[in-house]
């Protein structure tokens, strides 16, 4: 028989989170501040019944360095209409590098599970009126569940709207379904911080210098603001650290085994009436950072481009989100890029030359 639910599972504890909190005292950085190492700015936006939570990631080259940099939740209640969200999601703009002349903006993916189609309409105007690339649609997909493939790309053709009429949205609208258990595995393997004893656990568990090289560097944690500038810490890091993986004890449906009679293990709440929309917010932020590909933007790579980039802007301090140059010229009526082309690393000198970072 297995462990009962109730069991204690493998989790983070909010202390741990705490230990990543790091202040510019302490060499990280405060909160809506990018460090000096950001490439780009990814961002996951939660929709709930009540309201919307978004937190947005700084990532550094080839997704290496990780660090909040804002996140926030904007209610909905009788005095804020859903619809009335889009033009506070169209407020979350640019944020300021340390110690550079560079704004970056973010990127979203924005859950669609609640309020599905008032989401649609709002990500299909945010498109038109800010870029393809910068709002994307998302929601959990229970077919990649206990898979290695983080998310698949869809397409929205055809939706009911509130009344059961039926209407299109443009062919060329992205839905990325996204494995929530990929990135929750992900997550609580990153926050675990890297002291001296997790190093040595994990080289003891590894036979030679290569295979501990490998998953050292497999383990990218999550740097988090300093706590006195970070205004909503305490509920933001109780929300990372709300579910754990539990095995599921004998039993039948969600209590129990599978249909073929194997123990199952799942990611539940702690409790069930914790809330969990930061830690969602964050896996879409981390799975937007795989869409565009961070991992291929090498070290040389940014440096060239944010060079190329500082050197453009002068005494400007502004600067558009990666790839938006070429996503902007399709709008206006240019030739399309190839999806490929757009999120290839060798466009990166011309991004620079754009200022797109």
């Amino acid at each position: 028989m297995g462990r009962s639910p109730n069991t204690k599972g493998e989790r983070i504890e909010i202390t741990d989170i705490k230990l990543l909190c790091k202040g510019p005292d302490q060499g990280g950085h405060n909160f809506r501040q990018c460090p000096s190492w950001t490439v780009a700015l990814f961002g996951g936006i939660d929709c709930q019944k009540d309201c919307v939570k978004y937190a947005v990631y700084a990532f550094g080259a080839q997704g290496k360095r990780r660090a909040l940099v804002d996140s926030g939740s904007i209610p909905r209640d009788e005095s804020l209409k859903f619809y009335d969200v889009k033009a506070k999601l169209a407020d979350i703009g640019n944020f300021e590098v340390v110690g550079a002349l560079r704004k970056l903006t973010p990127r979203f993916l924005m859950d669609s599970g609640f309020w599905t189609h008032e989401v649609y309409q709002i990500v299909r105007e945010l498109q038109h009126e800010q870029g393809r690339n910068r709002f994307i649609l998302c929601k959990g997909d229970s077919h990649t569940a206990g898979s290695f493939k983080p998310y698949r790309r869809t397409g929205i053709t055809e939706v009911k709207g509130p009344s059961g009429e039926k209407y299109t949205l443009p062919s060329e609208m992205e839905m990325l379904l996204v494995n929530g258990d990929y990135f929750k595995d992900q997550r609580m393997k990153d926050l675990m911080p890297l002291s001296e004893e997790v190093v040595e656990t994990l080289r003891s568990v590894c036979e030679t210098d290569e295979q501990f090289e490998e998953a050292l560097d497999a383990i990218v944690p999550f740097e988090f603001p300093g706590i006195e500038s970070w205004p909503d810490a305490d509920a933001f890091i109780a929300e990372l650290a709300a579910e754990e993986k539990v095995w599921v004890g004998a039993g039948s449906g969600r209590s129990g085994k599978d249909g073929l009679g194997r123990l199952r293990r799942e990611w539940r709440k702690r409790r069930s009436t914790m809330p969990n929309d930061y830690g969602d917010a964050t896996d879409y932020a981390c799975c937007a950072a795989q869409r565009f590909q961070i991992h291929q933007w090498t070290q040389e790579m940014a440096d060239e481009a944010i060079e190329r980039v500082e050197r453009g802007l002068g005494n400007t301090a502004y600067t558009k989100a990666a790839g938006e140059g070429s996503h902007t010229k399709h709008i206006d009526g240019g030739k399309r890029a190839s999806r490929g082309n757009l999120r290839r690393p060798d466009t990166i000198e011309e991004r620079a030359n754009q200022g797109p970072l």
